[in-house]
């Protein structure tokens, strides 16, 4: 019995190519596919789908932006609710954004101390709007507001 004749019923190691050439060549592809799905999920590369995100405050109070449909705007504002006072929005415009999340994030431990809101809108459809909110006790009425949040918003 030949040396050949002894290996003939062992397995092959996987980079043994006689005849499984198209098997590594696909499995090397699986890997590439892999890795681009990590990258893009994992956040090391933006997909091209990628939200444009335009972040506004209190001091753009007044302000005229441009922005395009499919935008996200990021609207942050201060609020002392141990007062009672809350920002409302007054008449959202649902025909041009839509609320997307709505998020609390206090900047103290104390109780009482004031926290930031942060709404997260997206934009529909094309066209001229405007982005308005109140600062009142919701008990007293948007009539005693003490202050008003006003940005107006041209759509692409």
């Amino acid at each position: 019995m030949s040396r050949l004749d002894s290996l003939r019923g062992l397995p092959k190691p996987f980079f043994y190519c006689g005849g499984q050439a198209s098997l590594i060549i696909s499995v090397k592809n699986l890997l590439i596919a892999i890795s681009s799905f990590l990258l893009i999920f994992l956040g090391g590369v933006t997909p091209a789908t990628a939200s444009e995100v335009t972040a506004l405050q209190a001091k753009d109070n007044g302000r005229e932006i441009r922005v395009k449909v499919g935008t996200i705007i990021e609207l942050t504002l201060e609020e002392q609710g141990g007062t009672g006072y809350t920002w409302e929005f007054d008449q959202l415009d649902k025909k041009h954004f839509e609320l997307v999340t709505t998020k609390t994030r206090p900047l103290s431990d104390m109780i009482g101390a004031p926290v930031l809101m942060t709404w997260r809108l997206k934009v529909k459809n094309a066209g001229e709007s405007q982005l308005a909110l109140d600062y009142f006790r919701p008990w007293e009425g948007t009539g005693k507001a003490v202050k008003h949040f006003l940005v107006k918003v041209s759509i692409r």
